[in-house]
């Protein structure tokens, strides 16, 4: 090796061995000598070999790696199970014959397959209220009073879920049995071509909401155009 050689090797800078050293991961292979010499520091202020080090660090690329995968295993279980509720309520409701049957479906679905603590469905008076179908245990009321209940007074032009805290007075109103223990409520909007009502789910306090708002929006819409087929006039 010339001078010039030696003068230009001590001016690389770590950045370039560095980037050499990327671009080239075999240069260690048959340096065997080269790497017992390698001194690589360790977090303890120790030092240990290359060989351990670089165990250390695919240890944890592997446990930080398979902590992903549990997590999307886990997310995808979830979505799985989610679409298969969904399937079953979707088939519930296009095969019920009364709205006594829907209100039922939609009601155990919510509560047993997707963990809801409770559930509360107003609909509009002026569709439900004289119907011969309609069903006592479900209040009715003019849309405008659906919207103050519900604290949306938008409700039914927006037409989307919408996450809340209810205030007392409003949770005892919509669940009066176990006001006490609801924390979370999601708002969904019940509208095809009326608006037809509202259907508000809460869970206890601390609780996760344990459905998605797509979810939830895709339950209203189904509700909703099962809900127009009970409307006598329609």
């Amino acid at each position: 090796m010339t001078n010039d050689d030696l003068e230009m090797t001590s001016e690389l800078s770590a950045q370039q061995v560095e980037a050499y050293l990327m671009t080239h991961p075999e240069f260690f292979h048959n340096r065997d000598e080269l790497l017992s010499q390698l001194v690589i520091p360790h977090r303890r202020g120790c030092a240990i070999s290359l060989v351990e080090r670089q165990l250390s660090i695919l240890r944890s690329v592997n446990t930080a790696r398979q902590r992903d995968v549990d997590i999307l295993l886990r997310s995808v279980r979830h979505s799985d199970n989610q679409f298969e509720h969904m399937r079953r309520l979707l088939l519930l409701l296009l095969e019920s014959q009364t709205l006594n049957t829907a209100v039922d479906m939609v009601d155990d679905s919510l509560v047993h397959d997707f963990g809801i603590t409770a559930v509360s469905l107003i609909l509009n008076a002026d569709l439900f209220a004289h119907s011969a179908l309609h069903t006592p245990r479900v209040p009715c009321y003019p849309a405008q009073d659906i919207c103050r209940y519900s604290g949306l007074y938008d409700l039914f032009d927006n037409r989307r879920v919408v996450y809340s805290q209810l205030r007392s007075l409003e949770l005892q109103r919509l669940f009066p049995t176990n006001w006490q223990t609801i924390k979370r409520t999601a708002i969904v909007p019940l509208q095809y071509r009326h608006p037809l009502g509202v259907l508000i789910v809460g869970v206890e306090k601390d609780a996760k909401f344990p459905i998605s708002r797509s979810c939830l929006s895709l339950i209203g819409e189904i509700f909703s155009r099962t809900l127009e087929r009970f409307i006598p006039e329609l």
